[in-house]
């Protein structure tokens, strides 16, 4: 858009080059025999030539630089300016999943993930309208289509920082897995290490210490340094968790399910359980689930400011229980990543952009500028005040 690439080095270059000027101006070191023989030399008429002040310089391009960057300036990489240009438009995350915000003069048809939207003209040059996007994904496709065919499109990638990492200890549940892999930001342990983390366990010899941040092994090693959720099955040593002598049992025909703290769409009632773990908790714990007399789902806060959730299942959800066949389950783990890691911290970041051609090869990837211009423009201005203060020294 505007400010292309070329264009936005050769002005900063040239800001540059008259930097350097204004701040070398027309003085010039040379040494004397002594300097009182020059005191009642004066400078040699000008005529009107004034001498710009490098403060105030400073501050004019300072001034310039913040002008650029609200114009929001990006370099286009690769693509060679061919083909359709796509209408200006950002995707960024929103409470309730994400949202593509389109900037266009006249009335434009987009393909959104496959499906086709008639956006009318926006109102004003600067005008615009929100587009609704499948907040599951976090990849989404905008195509521009003229005549029935795509002429230009644009793929946008969800951050990386908004994700979280999944790590697992010992034989997890594959459904527990699945249900985690479908969140939003969701990633596996090959993406890198992320800040946010959930970790998967089902190994009885899985301990975790009482002051630990979160742990994968012995409670120690795993966080990021972001909130963490630590899902058990079964059998586990953690704090104010007591197991029975009698270990894993059946569980009692007549014993159901009951939802003691969980939210009011969440409904166990078709959870049907055949083993479970009995086991009796600490005044820290919050049970969430209950089987007859004993905590069936139970969560807790640990480490340094509760930064940690820790949640206990007494039953694999898939072996012993008919619950990854039930909608609940889905709800419960949705619920969770949501309370425990939440998007709300990443809303109103931009995802990444990357023009694609009508043939769906890549044509230019979009990079913003705006935020380097402020940058800029922050330097120019604490420039400015050390040599205001220098001078006043």
């Amino acid at each position: 858009m505007f400010l292309a690439g070329p264009w936005l080095w050769a002005g900063g270059g040239v800001a540059v080059l008259a930097g350097v000027g204004v701040w070398r101006g027309r003085v010039k070191g040379e040494r004397v025999s002594a300097v009182w023989l020059w005191r009642e030399v004066g400078p040699a008429p000008a005529g009107r030539g004034r001498r710009v002040d490098p403060v105030w310089a400073a501050v004019a391009v300072a001034a310039v630089l913040a002008a650029g960057g609200l114009a929001r300036p990006v370099w286009r990489v690769g693509g060679g300016g061919r083909g359709v240009a796509f209408p200006a438009c950002e995707v960024r995350s929103t409470a309730a999943g994400a949202e593509a915000w389109v900037r266009n003069v006249g009335a434009v048809r987009l393909r959104v993930d496959g499906r086709e939207v008639e956006l009318p003209a926006a109102a004003g040059a600067g005008g615009g309208q929100a587009v609704a996007l499948d907040g599951k994904g976090d990849e989404h496709m905008l195509e521009l289509m003229e005549r029935g065919r795509v002429v230009a499109g644009a793929r946008f990638r969800r951050p990386m920082e908004a994700g979280f990492e999944i790590l697992q200890q010992g034989a997890v549940d594959g459904a527990l897995v699945r249900a985690f892999r479908v969140q939003p930001g969701a990633r596996g342990e090959a993406a890198g290490r992320a800040e946010r983390q959930v970790v998967l366990v089902n190994d009885p010899r899985f301990v975790l210490a009482a002051g630990a941040a979160s742990g994968p092994a012995s409670g120690e090693g795993a966080g990021g340094g972001g909130p963490a959720l630590i899902l058990i099955e079964g059998a586990a040593h953690v704090p104010g968790l007591t197991l029975k002598d009698s270990g894993e049992v059946a569980a009692p025909a007549d014993a159901r399910l009951e939802a003691v703290d969980l939210p009011a769409f969440i409904h166990v009632d078709g959870v049907r359980v055949a083993r479970f773990v009995p086991a009796a908790v600490s005044g820290e714990w919050t049970v969430r689930i209950r089987l007859g007399e004993w905590p069936w789902m139970a969560e807790r806060r640990v480490g340094v400011g509760g930064g940690t959730t820790v949640v206990w299942l007494a039953s694999h959800p898939s072996s012993e229980t008919n619950w990854v066949e039930d909608p609940s389950f889905v709800l419960t783990m949705a619920d969770l990543v949501h309370r425990v890691l939440p998007a709300a911290e990443n809303s109103g970041q931009a995802w990444d952009r990357t023009e694609m051609a009508a043939g769906g090869g890549a044509a230019a990837r979009v990079i913003p500028l705006g935020v380097w211009l402020g940058w800029a423009a922050a330097g120019m201005l604490v420039a400015a005040m050390a040599m205001f203060w220098r001078r006043g020294r």
